[in-house]
Formats: C-alpha cells, structure tokens, sequence
C-alpha cells in the first residue's frame, strides 16, 4: 500500500513536467478539439494503443509521464487543463 501512495506522489510530480507528455496532450487536443473530457480520455488512450503519437505506446507515454490508467484520471485531466489554458505570453 505505502508503495502505491509513494509511486502516485512521484508521478504526480513528473507529468507536467516532461514536454513529451504535454506534446501528447496537445496531439489528441489537435485531433479532439471539442471532444468533452471523459470522451477525451477514450481518444488519448486510443491513440497510445494505436501508437499514433511518434509511434509511442502505453508504456513508453507513462514512462514520459502519461499514466492512462483510471488512478491517475484526476492528474491527466489537470495536464489537459493545463495545455489547453493559454501561455502568458
């Protein structure tokens, strides 16, 4: 159990801030641009399956940063938030 909480908190911290998962993030927007967030998810797993994202998949987008698994629904929608928000510039 201690090993689930540490390994969330560790994620949590890492997936913003790799630019691969925001470059994810920002493909399925592209594709997906008024699909609704629980929609959006079925797109963004689809495409890791699929490996339409620089050939990436599953295991290679959660090691960049991008869970798609049901625990880490509430950071991967903050991420999408985040990227859709516009840059301060």
């Amino acid at each position: 159990m201690w090993y689930n909480i540490f390994a969330i908190i560790f994620m949590r911290g890492l997936m913003s801030d790799h630019p691969l998962a925001r470059d994810f993030v920002r493909f399925v927007l592209d594709h997906h641009p008024q699909t609704p967030w629980p929609a959006l998810y079925d797109c963004m797993v689809n495409a890791a399956v699929m490996r339409r994202f620089r050939g990436l998949g599953l295991l290679e987008l959660r090691a960049a940063g991008v869970p798609l698994s049901l625990a880490a629904m509430d950071e991967l929608e903050r991420l999408i938030e985040e990227v859709r928000r516009p840059s301060p510039n």
